[in-house]
């Protein structure tokens, strides 16, 4: 008689897609295998969307992706459909920060100051989240820079500027003439006040004041 051929076993395909978030838009390869009458053809559809025929399946957009494949060998066994998915972010994170206690007007604190990070990631999550960092030093502008992190390994940093001014002004009064010998003055006398800051600055100077007759 004619030879017969007889294949029940539906092919096997796999998918090398990656694990985990994506930056990118991926690429996954489907590979079938089947031991006896051979694979006929591969199908891959993305999204519940249409089913094409193809070996190699192109995914963009973020978010999380179900890729459905499957194959069909010369026989006419349909291997059943396996799904996986696939993740893209594209985007980085953000990040804002608060300080604690607020500058004054001028922009300045006297103490101490927090600074804390707030993260956010609508896509693939936040992975990492800088802690709140304080700020125990004095000068002008310091720098304090929070990084954050999401699952598909973008990172952003944020700075926030603080400015510390822990020591008071100076202040010098002086007579606007020299007194006597016997340290008296016969008219009134005018006392100025010289004010310095070598941090934050002078805010206010106490103005010139007149001086009566008296001790």
């Amino acid at each position: 008689s004619a030879p017969v051929n007889i294949d029940r076993t539906p092919p096997l395909t796999s998918a090398a897609a990656p694990v985990g978030w994506s930056k990118t838009a991926v690429t996954v390869a489907l590979s079938a295998l089947d031991n006896l009458s051979g694979v006929d053809t591969t199908y891959a559809k993305v999204d519940g969307g249409t089913a094409q025929a193809t070996d190699s399946v192109s995914i963009s957009g973020d978010g999380n992706h179900t890729l459905s494949y499957w194959s069909v060998d010369k026989a006419g066994n349909v291997e059943p459909q396996r799904t996986i998915t696939v993740q893209i972010d594209t985007s980085a994170p953000t990040i804002t920060h608060t300080v604690a206690p607020m500058p004054n007007a001028s922009g300045w604190n006297a103490s101490d100051v927090t600074v804390a990070f707030q993260c956010s990631d609508s896509v693939s999550g936040v992975a990492s989240c800088a802690a709140p960092q304080l700020v125990t030093g004095e000068g002008a502008s310091l720098r304090v820079t929070g990084t954050a992190t999401n699952n598909a390994g973008w990172s952003t940093d944020d700075t926030a500027l603080v400015s510390i001014d822990r020591t008071p002004p100076t202040i010098i009064a002086s007579a606007d003439r020299a007194a006597n010998a016997n340290g008296w003055y016969s008219d009134d006398v005018v006392a100025n006040f010289a004010c310095a800051d070598a941090l934050s600055g002078v805010s206010s100077c106490t103005s010139p004041v007149a001086l009566g007759e008296g001790a």
